[in-house]
């Protein structure tokens, strides 16, 4: 019995899911095809104004050497 309720909850769970994810795709079905078509990338090339350069800092780099503190004599 367990095993039969189970199974028929699992599988509501699983239609709803289907349900839901279909409706989400035919309402965004334009855009998924322009994604898919390379018409988005194509909108926002052309949409940016100049090309953005990105610095990435090598992180396998020696690190930065302390500053060693000048001894004080003790007072």
């Amino acid at each position: 019995m367990a095993q039969l309720f189970s199974g028929i909850v699992f599988t509501l769970i699983a239609a709803g899911a289907l349900a839901f994810l279909v409706s989400m795709l035919r309402s965004e079905w334009d855009r998924v095809a322009a994604i898919l078509a390379g018409e988005e990338l194509a909108h926002a090339r052309s949409i940016a104004t100049r090309p953005v350069r990105v610095r990435v800092r090598k992180s396998w780099r020696a690190p930065e050497r302390r500053r060693v503190q000048p001894l004080r004599a003790a007072a």
